[in-house]
């Protein structure tokens, strides 16, 4: 029969609490849509909208203009860029639309591509607390802060 003296039960249970430790820890690293994860990557977001609304769009129109704008799949602000860095998938890509006459941003960010069951990503919208998205593309899954949704889009 096994049995522990006390430090060993201690050591025991140091490791089990460590163990949960690095596995709470890894998963809040992987890139899956959530607000822990949004709260984590937080900074780099946010630097990409920034750099999204200095850029000049792709399409323009009198009202809008639009375009797809990439980063790299680690979504590194400094990798943006127009031409698609991932050719495999849409992780990285990023829709941005920006309506003139109001001056408003409403930026996709997809940070994953699952295929034929969707993508997901974040929504940010310049206007607080209304989801912009027409319900049809993207749907908002729930409400991160007052300019940033989760968002998915099942219908590619």
């Amino acid at each position: 029969m096994f049995s522990l003296d006390a430090k060993g039960k201690q050591l025991l249970i140091c490791g089990i609490v460590l163990s949960l430790f690095i596995i709470s820890v890894a998963a809040s690293y992987v890139q899956t849509p959530g607000e822990h994860e949004f709260q984590f990557h937080r900074k780099r977001y946010e630097q990409i909208v920034a750099k999204v609304k200095s850029m000049k769009m792709d399409k323009g129109y009198d009202e809008f203009e639009f375009g797809h704008l990439y980063v790299s799949s680690s979504l590194d602000p400094s990798t943006l860029n127009r031409k698609p860095v991932n050719k495999d998938n849409m992780e990285g890509m990023i829709e941005a639309f920006h309506d003139k006459a109001s001056g408003i941003y409403t930026i996709v960010i997809i940070t994953q591509d699952r295929g034929h069951l969707g993508t997901f990503g974040y929504y940010f919208s310049d206007t607080p607390n209304q989801f912009p998205g027409d319900g049809r593309t993207w749907q908002a899954t729930s409400q991160i802060n007052p300019h940033w949704w989760i968002a998915e889009n099942t219908n590619w």
